[in-house]
């Protein structure tokens, strides 16, 4: 399940056929009285890593300059900035490009399963025959965690009922029984779900939800 949440991290740039590659980026940070004494600003980091492996090997890179900080590092500027995340993911292709094997799949070892779930459900939520195809994605799940809920967000519409109608002139006035305002579209009941689930980032989402649900519902077709 990592090696599957690691492939999503790896580089264009790190590629052999047919393989599966897992990659874990890092840095270190000076502490702000370091920064201060030699007259740096934040983004000057003192390492640089990258960890990568395949189902045959694993290869590990370190970026940066031995010696570590002194007074005439910091004149020359021998030092990592965070513009130099390319310069290690140059490195890591470069080596990792020439050793790994083609072909080599990361395989499931048993109790593991796949479930197509749809996004921004919390907890999640298996996708419906309705959710669009950008919305929804393959996730795993140790077997027996996997959700079973399916998500309605997306369901079909309930029609109205009891619609009746009256004439008046050259006027029809329709009347029905609503079905009601699905969850989807109720600010309220969206407003309560961000708040459960998304804790500090509740406003964000809720705004998110909010313009999205204005641009992609509720329009009139143009005849």
């Amino acid at each position: 399940m990592i090696a599957s949440i690691l492939k999503g991290a790896t580089s264009y740039k790190v590629k052999v056929s047919g393989t599966d590659i897992a990659t874990k980026t890092g840095t270190t940070s000076y502490d702000d009285a370091t920064l201060k004494a030699f007259g740096l600003s934040s983004s000057v980091v003192p390492d640089s890593w990258t960890s990568s492996f395949s189902p045959d090997y694993a290869i590990a890179i370190w970026y940066g300059y031995a010696d570590g900080m002194t007074t005439e590092n910091a004149k020359k500027k021998y030092y990592l900035t965070s513009s130099h995340f390319t310069e290690r993911t140059n490195i890591q292709a470069a080596i990792a490009n020439k050793i790994y094997e083609k072909n080599a799949r990361f395989k499931n070892p048993g109790g593991i399963v796949s479930v197509e779930i749809e996004h921004e459900t919390i907890p999640p939520q298996l996708a419906s025959a309705n959710t669009p195809s950008d919305m929804k994605g393959k996730y795993l799940f140790i077997a027996g965690t996997e959700p079973n809920e399916v998500s309605s967000r997306y369901t079909t519409l309930n029609n109205p009922t009891a619609v009746t109608y009256t004439t008046a002139g050259s006027y029809v006035n329709l009347s029905w029984v609503s079905p009601g305002t699905p969850s989807a579209v109720d600010q309220a009941y969206l407003t309560d779900y961000f708040n459960n689930g998304y804790t500090i980032w509740a406003e964000d989402y809720l705004k998110k939800r909010l313009s999205y649900n204005k641009s992609k519902i509720g329009k009139k077709k143009q005849k």
